[in-house]
């Protein structure tokens, strides 16, 4: 329960800050669980009122009940990820005790791994990185239709109507944007790659959530949830 008390503090900050416009820095929230589903529910009513105040009104129960979707969506992928992550440290000594040297390092004080404090932790983040393109959570096709007129990709002719998908456990191993050991599990990878490299990656790996108006609403979120569990598993668990 402390871990999801913890968890959904962050949430309910980041939530606030991107519905109601309100500093992060200006936010206080109480850490005490009776307050979290009033602070929820503000979030959730937030986010209705500011696409359309004078024709959507949700009351307070209803807010209720739609606030733990906050939580509960993309739970699947979410714990997949946190499960490959999890295994690739701990089955891995280099790793595991570069995380392990890590965490110590930081000398983290709070009761609960804030989202803040994990992301300070650069080689645990590249862990996540890595984590996510070596053993991507979701492997479905998801193919898009050509428009009517055709497009050219790569100086090809692609007919419309074509419907294009890729295959996303060979895609994140393109040796050509991760390097020629791409096959295997090394989140330094992420921390000696040049500028150019790293922003190349980064589009390639963030490709797991989708694109455009097709992407993962929840991505944000999804990175809170793995960067404060895997922080506080490395902490008190590994």
């Amino acid at each position: 329960m402390a871990i999801f008390i913890g968890l959904a503090e962050d949430m309910i900050a980041f939530n606030i800050q991107r519905c109601l416009c309100v500093p992060l820095a200006h936010i206080s929230i109480s850490s005490d669980y009776q307050f979290l589903i009033p602070y929820l529910a503000l979030c959730v009513r937030g986010s209705y009122s500011a696409h359309s105040p004078d024709q959507l009104r949700i009351i307070g129960e209803q807010s209720e009940i739609e606030a733990p979707l906050q939580v509960i969506a993309g739970t699947d992928t979410t714990v997949a990820s946190f499960r490959s992550v999890s295994m690739y440290i701990i089955s891995n000594p280099r790793v595991y005790a570069k995380v392990q040297a890590e965490i110590d390092a930081a000398q983290l004080t709070s009761s609960i791994v804030t989202d803040a404090e994990a992301r300070n932790l650069p080689y645990l983040q590249a862990c996540i990185k890595e984590g996510m393109r070596i053993f991507p959570p979701v492997t479905g096709l998801f193919s898009k239709r050509v428009p009517v007129g055709g497009d050219t990709i790569h100086g090809k002719l692609i007919p419309e109507g074509t419907e294009i998908a890729y295959a996303a456990w060979d895609f994140y191993k393109d040796p050509k944007v991760f390097g020629p050991d791409a096959e295997i599990f090394r989140p330094e990878r992420w921390l000696e790659a040049s500028d150019e490299q790293l922003a190349a990656m980064t589009r390639v790996t963030d490709l797991v959530f989708g694109y455009g108006k097709y992407q993962c609403l929840g991505k944000p979120i999804a990175l809170l949830e793995l960067g404060k569990a895997l922080g506080e598993v490395s902490t008190n668990c590994f």
